[in-house]
């Protein structure tokens, strides 16, 4: 029994597959490539085992890049009933412009725990 929709391949139909079979074998390709130098690794620090890793514990800390210290911006004391907003407040508005925070940044507890991060996006 002969397939009733059983078409010739069109240059067009042929070229069209190609090309997303190229895409796939690009994709494929840059996906198994090193991305760090920490994963480009010469094969003297290899076993039979496999690549060693060194535990990350051993590793120095990143540093943060001090940034230059964040001045209270003055120009919200001026505002109407300024000071009847609770000091939470108005210490945000005095510091909302500042982007660096190392306390915040350089907290090694921060995301301790045997479970690890799970962020919800």
């Amino acid at each position: 029994m002969a397939f009733p929709c059983r078409r010739s391949l069109t240059a067009k139909t042929l070229a069209c597959l190609l090309v997303g079979v190229s895409f796939l074998a690009l994709q494929q390709w840059f996906l198994q490539a090193p991305r760090s130098p920490r994963e480009k690794r010469s094969p003297q620090e290899e076993t039979p085992e496999g690549p060693t890793d060194a535990p990350a514990a051993d590793e120095p800390p990143s540093e943060l890049v001090p940034g230059p210290p964040c001045v209270a911006n003055a120009s919200g004391n001026a505002t109407a009933d300024f000071e009847q907003l609770p000091a939470r407040i108005q210490d945000f508005l005095r510091y909302r412009h500042c982007r660096h925070f190392p306390l915040l940044w350089d907290a090694p507890a921060k995301c301790a725990g045997g479970r690890g991060v799970f962020l919800l996006l």
